[in-house]
């Protein structure tokens, strides 16, 4: 996270205007990397939701989602392959 944050906020900024602005942007980027960044080390998820809720429940929950998915996708080409066929019958 300090490898980040010195890349992407501290070395792009030529100077803040005073103390408070700099600590005004670093805290927002610290809080962005915590609670909205995926990040790879963690499964793709955002720190702060691996903390509260675990890696286990978040990799479940995104195993379902595929899941999901992956079934969605099946009746849609089932039914194009249905509308299809139908067309070459008629």
């Amino acid at each position: 996270m300090i490898g980040t944050l010195k890349t992407e906020e501290i070395k792009l900024q030529d100077y803040y205007v005073d103390e408070a602005e700099a600590q005004r942007r670093i805290a927002a980027v610290i809080h962005d990397y915590c609670f909205n960044r995926p990040n790879m080390g963690v499964g793709g998820f955002a720190p702060n939701a691996v903390h509260h809720m675990g890696r286990k429940a978040l990799m479940e929950r995104r195993k379902s989602g595929r899941e999901s998915t992956r079934s969605s996708r099946h009746v849609y080409w089932k039914s194009q392959e249905a509308m299809t066929t139908k067309g070459m019958l008629t």
